[in-house]
């Protein structure tokens, strides 16, 4: 995206391609609308999916072993089902334990502050127009006219 504004260079992109980073990521993609269900089904599945692939994933109970397959299926890995079951639980949080933190305008220092001073800004959101089709083909048909 930043390419093709020309806000960066073919260079720069193979130098930060090349850096090892903490998996922090950014959606960049186009906005989802809030009647979009199939976008917001895709969403919804996105945020409730497993840290794991159940799939990608072969128990064999004779020998207490866990072998996980790589998503291309070139590697795998084979772990005692107690060190699976170690591994796993670190995906699950404390009991009462925060695992999501907000920084800026969306801490809660600062919301706090500014309800003390009832000063707390609506939530931005996309409102949909209390207008029926029939009245938006109408608008349209005039506006077409206009120009």
């Amino acid at each position: 995206m930043l390419l093709g504004k020309k806000k960066i260079t073919q260079e720069l992109i193979r130098m930060l391609d090349g850096w090892r980073h903490s998996g922090f990521n950014v959606f960049a993609g186009e906005r989802i609308q809030p009647r979009e269900k199939r976008s917001l089904e895709n969403l919804a599945a996105y945020l409730i999916r497993a840290t794991f692939s159940q799939k990608r994933m072969d128990y064999s109970p004779e020998q207490a072993r866990v072998t996980y397959h790589s998503k291309d299926g070139k590697e795998q890995k084979i772990y005692d089902a107690l060190e699976w079951l170690a591994a796993m639980a670190c995906h699950v949080p404390e009991q009462k334990k925060q695992s999501i933190r907000y920084y800026g305008a969306f801490a809660n220092s600062v919301r706090g502050r500014q309800r003390k001073r009832e000063h707390v800004d609506p939530i931005p959101t996309v409102l949909e127009p209390e207008v029926s089709s029939e009245a938006f083909r109408r608008n349209w048909a005039r506006l077409i006219r206009k120009v």
